[in-house]
């Protein structure tokens, strides 16, 4: 097993190899791996007899009890047997748990304990390795595509289709469930989508929210132009919730230089979002994100340039 785990690449086929080979190779009636997430558990790879409802509260439980403490419980016998939870943690981060049932037999021993453990080591460098490996792959995606879009932006093509594109983009490199980019109008200083992308259009509602200069989370970005983080939106005053279930949302200012009047000005904001029950969104996505918006800011000042000589020519010309 240790020796299959260094061949695998990708965390999803490594936590799967995992649990199959501990379920086939020690005999237990169910394995499975979960993330704790704030207080939520979410299952990630599982193999044999799932549990019964009635057995789930107990085991999130234990799980909890163990990420918590950081070494491995035992619960106390019960009518699904016996159960045994093992954190997988390299330091002091924990990374998840493995949790084992045995229906019958008898309770888990204490080699048992020291060898599920020691395969919980393993375990948690080769996830390190995946997470390294998936970060420097990220990141030649992300760098590939802001360089393309300076390509894109120096051509002056419509903002709204690279728009449209860069929002596709930006959601699928930082693994978001909705972007947008909402356009600020000076006349009555209100925000209104311009772009958008989903990345389950089945189930999105496709709102036209309006946000005035200074409401909301994207109002108030817009108003400080100051990029915001909000990985619990029920607790943030500002978030205003829409048809859409957010819980996790990246708000960037789009800002340009505009030489006729000579300062910073404000196209509007760049927005990514996740469903609940999603990973929380990082300082790595928010400065991603932030280096997009700075790409479009270019094609902003670009085409707004280019409207401005065209006015003039067009004076001229008259």
């Amino acid at each position: 097993l240790i020796g299959a785990m260094a061949g695998e690449t990708g965390r999803a086929a490594l936590l799967e190899l995992v649990v199959s080979r501990i379920h086939a190779d020690l005999g237990y009636d169910r394995v499975a791996f979960q993330v704790l997430e704030g207080e939520a558990l979410r299952l990630e790879a599982e193999a044999g007899e799932p549990l019964p409802d009635s057995a789930i509260p107990a085991e999130r439980e234990l799980l909890r009890w163990a990420v918590r403490a950081g070494i491995p419980l035992k619960a106390p016998p019960g009518p699904e047997g016996f159960e045994v939870a093992i954190p997988v943690h390299a330091g002091d981060d924990t990374l998840g748990v493995l949790e084992m049932h045995r229906r019958n037999g008898a309770a888990f021993a204490d080699e048992e304990l020291n060898l599920l453990s020691a395969i919980a080591g393993q375990l948690a460098l080769a996830l390190q390795k995946s997470a390294g490996r998936a970060r420097t792959e990220r990141l030649a995606a992300q760098l590939t595509t802001l360089y393309d879009l300076g390509l894109e932006t120096t051509a002056l093509r419509d903002l709204r289709s690279l728009f449209a594109k860069g929002t596709e983009e930006a959601g699928r490199l930082i693994g978001a469930d909705h972007t947008s980019v909402m356009r600020l109008s000076p006349s009555d200083e209100s925000l209104r989508v311009f772009a958008a992308w989903s990345r389950d259009t089945s189930s999105e509602s496709y709102a036209e929210p309006v946000f005035r200069l200074g409401f909301g989370v994207a109002g108030r970005v817009a108003s400080d132009r100051r990029a915001s983080m909000v990985n619990e939106t029920e607790d943030n005053p500002d978030f205003v919730q829409r048809k859409n279930p957010v819980a996790r949302l990246l708000c960037v200012p789009l800002t340009y230089y505009e030489h006729d009047r000579q300062e910073p000005v404000v196209f509007g904001v760049l927005n990514a979002t996740r469903r609940p029950g999603a990973a929380r969104f990082t300082e790595d996505d928010l400065e991603y994100l932030t280096r997009f918006a700075g790409q479009l800011a270019i094609a902003v000042a670009n085409s707004m340039a280019f409207a401005a000589e065209r006015e003039r020519s067009e004076q001229l010309a008259l």
